[in-house]
């Protein structure tokens, strides 16, 4: 760690708080006696996070901060933690992705570009997005980011959620650890409600009015309100009719998705 450029850093008063540095990606802060590690792991071990990054290398890249600062990752807590997947697919599947259980999703932009979309939680963050367009951004990446990456992550704001799978840098060392977290996301993905175009001819006029309102989040908070009796039986009815109209589709792109993705976690933690 010596050979590190630390420089002291001041509060917006002016007043002296403690070191930064940097290192490979990675942000370094003495501060109080602690010292802080932030930024994206598998940036700090690729150089960018559009690549797979394996558990070997997941190990690997923690043993390189071991061995720099000359301490154990079981004494790194972990603060905020992002979970990501990459996969390739020609398929633009989150212009499909109305609702994680009853919250909307947003569009992510770059100017008036729209490249994907996400659903802020309280405690975590869903996103799917173009990985290939965000990595063109940089000038940097330009010629070295293959076509059609999609990525899929959960981004964890609090770690309140994950307690009982992580809470030190090296229990990410931990194949079985990679394994809940996995489940974890794909649960998570699971629960996300998409709209293709669907065949609304075999519903009755009932049941596809449900379906329509039902793709408004605002409906489910009216109806959480209002109708707590009905809520939980209406709910019931729109995921079984979605089910239904999922089942009937020739070709169900977000279930190729989601097979994608366990495909790729599984070669991922087993490499």
């Amino acid at each position: 760690m010596s050979d590190l450029e630390f420089k002291p850093s001041y509060s917006t008063k002016g007043l002296f708080i403690g070191h930064i540095a940097s290192f490979q990606n990675l942000n370094i802060k003495i501060f109080g006696g602690k010292i802080i590690i932030s930024n994206s792991l598998h940036k700090f071990y690729h150089g960018n996070n559009y690549s797979d990054f394996s558990h070997s290398e997941i190990v690997n890249a923690i043993e390189v901060i071991e061995n720099k600062f000359g301490i154990s990752s079981d004494k790194f807590k972990l603060k905020h933690l992002e979970f990501g997947i990459n996969i390739q697919s020609e398929y633009d599947v989150w212009q499909e992705m109305t609702m994680y259980i009853s919250t909307g999703f947003d569009f992510m932009k770059h100017h008036k570009r729209k490249y994907g979309k996400k659903c802020i939680l309280t405690e975590y963050n869903l996103k799917v997005y173009d990985k290939t367009f965000v990595a063109k951004l940089d000038y940097n990446s330009y010629y070295n980011a293959p076509n059609n990456i999609k990525r899929f992550e959960i981004q964890y704001k609090k770690m309140r959620c994950i307690k009982k799978i992580a809470t030190h840098l090296s229990d990410l060392k931990n194949k079985e650890v990679l394994e809940n977290l996995s489940i974890q996301f794909l649960n998570c993905f699971k629960k996300v409600i998409t709209f293709p175009n669907y065949n609304y001819h075999s519903l009755s006029p009932r049941r596809r009015e449900l379906v329509f309102a039902g793709q408004n989040p605002k409906f489910w908070d009216i109806e959480r309100d209002i109708n707590k009796n009905t809520y939980k039986s209406k709910r019931a009815q729109f995921n079984k009719t979605v089910n239904f109209l999922n089942d009937k589709l020739e070709i169900n792109h977000y279930r190729d998705i989601l097979k994608k993705l366990t495909n790729k976690i599984n070669h991922l933690i087993n490499n």
